[in-house]
């Protein structure tokens, strides 16, 4: 179950206009209509005559023009910020709860220094306690590098060379050290030096390994984006990687790409038809998902990816077309992928990002940001904060479990576990085992709609383990650990929680 994160402000969302707006009738109740406009849902109940804001609060800025749209701080897990394509940069500290917005200043767009004060991507110091931020201002692909030394409360321009800066990333072995599009900067981000190598295939960097950081990754666009260059020594001298005779974008000049978090060899971006696929220096391999996705008739490709950073062999990916399922997650390296598009509204497109804390997937949109918990346990979460807030209709069931080899008593890892409704044998959530723990967000029925979306209140459920493609029933002697709060979750943090085998 996904859950949407919803920042404490308002500000000046306060009425309907704008092309994006539009109305829905309700079909069986015809003095009812929702409408949205303005990153707001409003609902009128006697004929258009007053409209209502009925969102939750507020339901979030809009990042998600490229995957490093959000960033974490690396020593502060509660310290995270959004960089918004209208309204600049949005921070919290205290782990979502509540959120400040950090603004590019107006007065620069009045007097021509940039295009827009939206922000695209950015990137918090390594270094703990530092409040310098780098980020890049403007207007799509016409942005300009800023910096703060006080975690975005002021600003100033670093570099006037306008370029799309869609990467921006601080090196985590040298903070001193920040990739920003063409550029880069050994001065923690006072200052920038354009590639000359990557100027003449009008390359951008879009990508760094995480374990070996000085290995960073560029893509051309002279005018395609078919060839993807590689530097080893933080941007100094650079190598063609690939070429291909295809491109590893679509609808625009955005490229779906990722770097393997361990594995500096390893990237990820679009094969000829649009599927995610993985290249290891010497072949490529497609990973299927495309197929699994569907969507042909609109012309649809893999848009987004990413990878959890502690787990690289889990994947994410989010289509780009809308109207159909969209988001998708491998446990296994792209073997074998699962649907995970949930309660999603089904739009496609924007990025997505794995908090490096926590292994929760983050995906901006411009109808707020939305989280979901990893497929292994893990403390801390924001999803476990948000679900535990009064405003929800339903709370999901969150099932705990450890399984070992009833042999050698060890735990079991790679198994697909499965949660399924007994009553009508509904598939309810999966996961797999990491380390012998699995961990699942099983589906809730919400009794106010028709559909029945998941388990009713107090259903019988049994569960089922997938070896060798062949599903069987788990048997347990402990009952299953059935959650609703986040305390009952924080009440589990390191502890056994009850020894399954497979008997």
């Amino acid at each position: 179950m996904v859950r949407i994160l919803l920042p404490s402000f308002r500000e000046w969302k306060k009425k309907l206009c704008g092309e994006l707006s539009g109305i829905v009738p309700n079909p069986q109740v015809p003095d009812e209509a929702v409408a949205y406009s303005l990153a707001s849902i409003w609902k009128t109940t006697d004929k258009g005559r007053n409209f209502v804001d009925s969102s939750t609060l507020f339901t979030g800025y809009a990042w998600g023009w490229w995957n490093r749209g959000i960033a974490f701080d690396k020593f502060n897990p509660d310290r995270f910020a959004t960089f918004d394509a209208d309204v600049s940069m949005v921070i919290t500290e205290n782990g979502g709860d509540f959120f400040e917005r950090r603004r590019i200043p107006w007065e620069w767009y009045e007097q021509g220094l940039i295009s827009w004060p939206g922000t695209y991507a950015g990137d918090f110091q390594p270094v703990s306690g530092s409040e310098v931020v780098v980020a890049s201002t403007g207007m799509y692909w016409d942005t300009k590098l800023v910096r703060s030394t006080d975690g975005g409360k002021t600003w100033n321009i670093v570099d006037n060379r306008s370029e799309n800066n869609l990467f921006i990333a601080f090196n985590p072995d040298n903070p001193d050290i920040v990739y920003a599009g063409n550029k880069i900067s050994y001065n923690g981000g006072e200052t920038f030096e354009e590639i000359s190598y990557l100027k003449n295939y009008k390359a951008s960097i879009f990508g760094m390994c995480l374990s070996n950081p000085d290995v960073i990754y560029a893509i051309s666009r002279d005018p395609y984006r078919d060839k993807i260059f590689r530097s080893d020594d933080r941007g100094k001298t650079w190598r063609l990687y690939v070429k291909v005779d295809w491109t590893f974008n679509r609808m625009d000049s955005k490229p779906t790409f990722a770097v393997h978090p361990k594995d500096p060899d390893k990237i990820y971006t679009l094969d000829r038809e649009g599927d995610l696929a993985v290249y290891d220096g010497k072949n490529w391999k497609s990973l299927g998902v495309l197929s699994l996705a569907g969507g042909s008739e609109l012309h649809n490709y893999v848009r987004a990816v990413a990878i959890d950073p502690n787990h690289p062999e889990i994947i994410y990916v989010r289509m780009q077309a809308a109207g159909i399922d969209h988001m998708w997650m491998s446990p296994d390296g792209g073997s074998t992928w699962q649907n995970i598009t949930y309660n999603l509204p089904l739009t496609g497109g924007n990025g997505i990002a794995v908090n490096p804390h926590t292994g929760e997937l983050f995906q901006g949109s411009a109808f707020g940001t939305w989280v979901l918990p990893p497929p292994y346990v893990s403390s801390n979460l924001i999803y476990d904060k948000l679900i535990s807030r009064p405003y929800y209709h339903k709370l999901p069931a969150v099932h705990y479990g450890r399984i070992f080899d009833k042999n050698n008593k060890l735990p079991v890892n790679g198994l697909v576990v499965k949660i399924y409704d007994a009553s009508d044998n509904q598939l309810l959530g999966q996961t797999i085992t990491i380390n012998g723990y699995y961990k699942i967000i099983a589906t809730s029925d919400d009794s106010e709609s028709t559909e029945k979306e998941g388990a009713v209140d107090g259903a019988d459920t049994y569960m089922k383990i997938t070896l060798d493609g062949v599903d069987y029933l788990l048997y347990t002697d402990s009952l299953s650990c059935l959650l609703y709060t986040s305390d009952a979750a924080d009440e589990l943090d390191g502890v056994d929680l009850g020894g399954r085998r497979i008997i």
